[in-house]
């Protein structure tokens, strides 16, 4: 199996309490699924404070990277047989609603 990086673009902040706790919970249940398959490697949501820097002289520390439309709100490492099969299983991810999903490969170093 390969690892795959799955960036959430977005932070589901426009939800009211009730959908987030809803949505928390369905994503709960997601990741025990695809943790007892060994897919699961881990995840986080992101704070929103943060910088971008755009280059070695340059940072930002607040502008269009922080929009809640915008921003990647957090991650989730999984392992799947292909890009295809990593993309079934985001598919599946309830974040959908609301955000959107990067599917993102791991590039490998040696």
């Amino acid at each position: 199996m390969e690892d795959f990086m799955l960036l959430v673009k977005g932070d589901g902040s426009d939800a009211s309490p009730e959908q987030m706790q809803k949505k928390l919970e369905s994503y709960q249940v997601w990741m025990e699924k695809w943790k007892g398959s060994g897919n699961y490697v881990g995840g986080a949501p992101f704070q929103t404070a943060g910088h971008f820097l755009v280059d070695v002289d340059t940072m930002v520390s607040d502008g269009d990277f922080l929009d809640p439309q915008e921003t990647i709100g957090g991650y989730i490492h999984i392992m799947a047989d292909s890009l295809d099969a990593a993309t079934e299983i985001a598919r599946e991810c309830p974040l959908l609603d609301g955000c959107g999903i990067y599917v993102r490969p791991f590039l490998k170093m040696n």
